[in-house]
Order: C-alpha cells, then structure tokens, then sequence
C-alpha cells in the first residue's frame, strides 16, 4: 500500500485512507490502513518501536480520505477528548442523486446500528442515537448534486443513513442508493476532505489538512473540487 502522507508531527500523523481499504482490522483479513502506516513509521524510524498508532477518526470501508492518528497513548486521550468534544472539524464532499430543496441547511435524526446487516436506520428518537449534520450544495448538474458535509456528531454510516432518509442518497452507495444496489464495480463518492483543529501540544497552534479525490473518476470529475 502506497502511503500517502498528508500530515506529520510529533503526535499525530494525518494520511490519505485509499477508497476499499479497512481502516483497522477487521475479518476480512485484507491488508488494512492503521496496520500498514505503522509498519511504514516504525520501518522509517518515526514511531517508537515500543509504541502503536492509535485512531483518531474513522472511514467505512469504501469511503476515501484523511484519517487522523495518534503516534502514543497521551496523545490518543487528548486528541480522542478533543474530538468528543466536537472540536476537531470534519469535513466530506458527497455526490448525491437529487438535489436539497435548500442551498443550505442540517439534517437532525435518531440513527439505529443494525449490526446484522451492517447498516444504520433512522428511527424515532427513543430507539436511537442523535444524529446531526450541516450541508451546502455547491453545485448541482442535472440531478446530481456536489454537497459539502460538516458532520456534527459520528454515528455509524451517518452521512449516508441520513441522506438517503432526506432522498439524497450518494452516488455509488451500494447500500444506501437503490440506483446502485447490484453495482460493483463503482466507487462512493464520499470523501473526507477537509480536518481542522488546534495542537495542544503546541501552544493550540490551528492545523488544517485537505484531501480531494482523484478529479479524472466519475463522478467527481462533473464538479469543480477546489
């Protein structure tokens, strides 16, 4: 696995998680991202041997983008803290099938794991979890939308759960769009693009890390990114 770094200082380092990877482990088997980056730390003598990566954020499977981690215990606490505090910024590009009746806006819901099937369900507000996040449309192009995602809270396949409830459903979720259930051979387009927060290690200097995925793929390619 090609490892393509975005971001790396003492504590922490930020790198671009490839579409189709596991972010961590997982019964698969397959080759995953946390296991190999610290392979590649360790193999540069940038990570301590007695140490290990710790994950900050995480990506489902077939979502790109940046994934934050932690290169020691301390620094997985604080960052882990400052993150359930909602201090880290994170930030996805969505292209969606439709288009928001509103430029702007948040969509608030209850989200329920289904672990049977591996998907999220949007349920009254007694069975499951809250679920928040903000969007603007940057572009729309027949019926297909760019969106840009703030996402508020992190539930369990949030974004694509809860666009698909507002019919939105983003283009090549096999899960979530009934366009694309039998479809194999697409890609999600969902990216985390954009992470933001303060090192408090420091003197709570801003950092902010961007990622885009590849403009030349359909259906990115429709839109400017920038």
């Amino acid at each position: 696995m090609n490892i393509d770094i975005l971001y790396e200082n003492k504590e922490i380092i930020a790198v671009c998680k490839p579409q189709n990877i596991p972010v961590q482990k997982d019964q698969s088997h397959n080759q995953d991202l946390l296991s190999s980056v610290e392979f590649y730390l360790k193999l540069n003598n940038r990570l301590n041997p007695k140490e290990h990566l710790h994950l900050i954020n995480r990506l489902d499977r077939p979502v790109g983008g940046i994934v934050l981690m932690a290169k020691n215990s301390k620094a997985a606490k604080i960052y882990t803290e400052i993150l359930q505090k909602n201090k880290i910024t994170k930030e996805y590009l969505a292209v969606t099938d439709n288009i928001p009746n509103n430029i702007s806006g948040n969509f608030t819901d209850f989200i329920l794991k289904n672990s049977g099937k591996n998907i999220s369900e949007i349920v009254d507000e007694y069975t499951g979890k809250k679920a928040i996040l903000e969007y603007i449309l940057v572009e729309s192009i027949e019926n297909i939308s760019l969106l840009k995602i703030h996402l508020i809270t992190g539930r369990h396949h949030q974004i694509r759960s809860q666009l698909s409830h507002h019919n939105l459903p983003i283009w090549g979720d096999t899960k979530y769009n009934c366009r694309f259930s039998k479809s194999t051979q697409v890609n999600i387009a969902l990216w985390s693009y954009h992470i933001q927060f303060i090192n408090p290690f420091d003197n709570d200097e801003p950092i902010e890390i961007f990622s885009f995925p590849d403009r030349e793929i359909e259906p990115w390619n429709l839109f400017q990114l920038e």
